[in-house]
Parts: structure tokens; C-alpha cells; sequence
């Protein structure tokens, strides 16, 4: 999954946004977002996201086929933005000299903020994508999105790890993160205050599963 420009296709529009109707596309985008914060997906009516919007309902199905649609492209833009953060993430210039162990510490708990940040939006999806397959196939991308940022992370520095396959490694243990992640959006826990503590655990779960050396820990 690619990030979407302005004036493309994307999959859950009826139609291509023209440069001249992306910024009503984002109000719609944003005010959904907003109601997210404060009422679940399935509470939240189409005139209710107009309203916020400052649009008309026709506006809304003049670019989505149903509410799921918005909810779908609202999540690609998410994922877009994920893309740019694992980018951000894996460029090896950010890390030249820094033992993995280390870079893990830092890139793993920016992807559980990513999450704690996104967690309204996330839990509709999650609710979603339990009934549509279509829901659950954007959730696997944006997996193979973070899996392939601490792949990439570890296979750069392949002699550091232990893991006799590291590509299956980083799998389950990511598989591990994002159910964690997952469960406590949907129980509303993700704010806890052990957040940190999860955190922390969740990146020594890490270390220790793709057998990686801890240096601050001698």
C-alpha cells in the first residue's frame, strides 16, 4: 500500500479527487476523526460527520459509497502517515554507529506512541475489520509496514543478532507487539499507566526473542 497523492484514485472513493475537492475530502476526514474522540463508529451518523464537516450529507456520498468507505479512506491516510514514520524510522542515516539494541529502545516505543496516538481511529477500524475482509487486509498492510522497518533495522546489522531467522523472529515478535497494542485499544487501556512499563516489556520481549545484546544491561 502506497501513500495516496492528491488528485489519485483511491480505493474506498467513488471517484478520483481533483485537487480543487481535496480540501473538502480532509474536512470530511478530519471531522470524522474528531467525533472518533468522543462517540464509537457505529454511534456516529453520516449527517452528524456532515454537520462537523460543514458539508451536506450529498457531498459525503458524492465521494464515499457508505460510512464504512469514509472509515476506509480515513484509514489510508493513517497508513500513509505510517509509511512516512517508518521512513523516518529505517533511515540508516539516523543511526550511523548505534549499536541495534539501542535503535530498538528508541524506534519501538515511537511505534507504540503511533498507535496510543491513533487510538480512536484504530479501535473503529479493529470493529470493522472483524466483519470486512477489506478492513482486515488494511490492517495487515500497515503490519508488513512495521515489520518491514525492524527487519530492516536488524538485517543491517545481521551480526548483532542471534536469531538463526531473523525474518521469522521479527514476525512473531511484531505478531506478539501489535495483538498487545490491539487488545488494549480495544479495551480502552491503551492510556494506562503502564504504558511505559508495557512498553519497555514489549521491546525486552524483543531483544530477547531475536537473542540481541543488550549493552546498557552488562
Amino acid at each position: 500500500m502506497v501513500a495516496k497523492n492528491e488528485g489519485s484514485k483511491s480505493r474506498w472513493t467513488t471517484k478520483a479527487v481533483q485537487v480543487r475537492s481535496q480540501l473538502t475530502l480532509e474536512r470530511i476526514l478530519d471531522a470524522t476523526e474528531r467525533l472518533l474522540k468522543v462517540r464509537s463508529f457505529r454511534e456516529i451518523t453520516v449527517a452528524e460527520i456532515a454537520q462537523e464537516a460543514s458539508a451536506s450529507p450529498t457531498s459525503l456520498y458524492a465521494r464515499f459509497q457508505n460510512k464504512q468507505a469514509l472509515l476506509g479512506a480515513l484509514f489510508e491516510r493513517h497508513s500513509a502517515s505510517q509509511q512516512e514514520l517508518i521512513g523516518r524510522l529505517s533511515d540508516p542515516a539516523l543511526w550511523k554507529g548505534v549499536p541495534l539494541a539501542k535503535i530498538l529502545k528508541q524506534a519501538l516505543p515511537a511505534i507504540v506512541e503511533s498507535f496510543r496516538a491513533k487510538q480512536p481511529l484504530i479501535r473503529a477500524f479493529l470493529e470493522q475489520a472483524s466483519d470486512d475482509y477489506r478492513f482486515r487486509q488494511e490492517w495487515a498492510a500497515v503490519g508488513e509496514f512495521h515489520k518491514s522497518l525492524v527487519l530492516r533495522l536488524i538485517m543491517d546489522r545481521r551480526d548483532e543478532v542471534g536469531h538463526p531467522d531473523p525474518e521469522r523472529g521479527v514476525r512473531r515478535s511484531m505478531e506478539t507487539v501489535f495483538a498487545t497494542l490491539a487488545v488494549r485499544i480495544i479495551m480502552h487501556e491503551i492510556d494506562a499507566p503502564d504504558l511505559k512499563e508495557l512498553t519497555d516489556d514489549l521491546t525486552s520481549m524483543l531483544l530477547r526473542h531475536m537473542c540481541i545484546e543488550d549493552r546498557d544491561k552488562r
